[in-house]
């Protein structure tokens, strides 16, 4: 009889260790999609990522990474082989995700449950053909006549040789508001000043409501300029503001005014030109349908001849209309 119930409970044990071992299995495979990477508190920082959270008090979060449809096994890294880049995210209990750039990292906000889990998606900043607006609203370019992304002494960057090469970019709509005032931003490296080479040129052909940046005829000179029709808004020209061979940056800002609009250009965040256009509308918001980067809608300019790292273009509330980078 003893015995009997000795192996009662030897059964019984065996039956437990079994169950809890299958529980433990299934809550491992249930969290397989999701890669645990911190418990966090006020000021904690993810220990990989370099990420803050927005909660106060300790909670679990969980990330799973896709490429469109297809799952990674991990977060893409910087400047990956597949050049991936965080494109937006999907949480669940309210919480939502800021990227870090800079640390390369996502920033958890509104986190206020734990178990959270967020999936963050990521997609291509370019391919050997195409140019990919990282913005969200596509409007993806295409490699021309040998235009293609290459490495800079580090540095990747879109090669443009002065022959032919140049993306064409996909329609711009009416419905970005230029006529509110815009900002557009590129890093850029001039190898040699050809003539009005183009470093953007937005239209519909030749003097039809242009908006562009060029090297003022064959000189180092900065030009921002764009047309009402066909009608100049006040052409804009830095003296001297490229530095051949040296890589630069530069924002070209509008702002509407009551009655003016004022035209500011930064070369390395400092300001080097200010304007007043004494205009009641500076541009129309039509669709424009012959967009460049690296070429005119005039024939007789030539190409640009060097490298643009990145371009941007903000509307009058700092939002993203268009971005693209090739590098981080």
């Amino acid at each position: 009889m003893k015995l009997e119930r000795y192996q009662d409970k030897s059964k019984m044990k065996r039956k437990v260790i079994l169950i809890s071992i299958s529980v433990v299995v299934l809550i491992s495979v249930s969290l397989l999609l999701y890669k645990t990477f911190a418990s966090f508190t006020e000021s904690a920082e993810f220990p990989m990522m370099n990420g803050k959270v927005d909660y106060f008090g300790n909670s679990d979060v969980y990330f799973a990474f896709y490429n469109g449809d297809d799952q990674l096994e991990e977060m893409p890294q910087k400047n990956n082989a597949e050049n991936l880049v965080f494109e937006h995210a999907e949480c669940d209990n309210g919480a939502s995700i800021v990227w870090n750039y800079e640390q390369w990292s996502p920033l958890v906000k509104n986190l206020s449950k734990s178990k959270t889990k967020c999936r963050l998606f990521f997609q291509k900043m370019y391919d050997d053909n195409n140019l990919y607006d990282l913005s969200t609203h596509n409007y993806d370019g295409i490699f021309m006549n040998g235009a293609i992304v290459k490495d800079d002494n580090g540095k990747k960057g879109i090669y443009f040789d002065g022959g032919e090469a140049f993306v064409d970019i996909a329609d711009l709509p009416a419905t970005i508001d230029w006529n509110g005032g815009f900002t557009i931003e590129f890093e850029a490296k001039w190898l040699s000043f050809n003539r009005w080479t183009r470093i953007f040129d937005f239209g519909n052909g030749v003097e039809q409501d242009n908006i562009f940046a060029a090297n003022a005829g064959s000189t180092n000179n900065l030009n921002f300029d764009s047309r009402y029709i066909d009608t100049s808004r006040g052409s804009s020209t830095a003296e001297n503001a490229i530095d051949l061979n040296e890589i630069v940056n530069f924002k070209i800002e509008i702002i509407k005014n009551e009655g003016s609009y004022t035209n500011n250009i930064y070369k390395n965040n400092e300001l080097i030109l200010t304007k007043i256009y004494e205009v009641e509308d500076f541009l129309r918001n039509i669709n424009r349908t012959e967009n460049y980067l690296g070429k005119s809608n005039w024939s007789l300019d030539s190409y640009f001849n060097g490298y643009i790292y990145s371009f941007k273009i903000l509307d009058k509330n700092k939002d993203l209309v268009l971005w693209y980078n090739v590098d981080f």
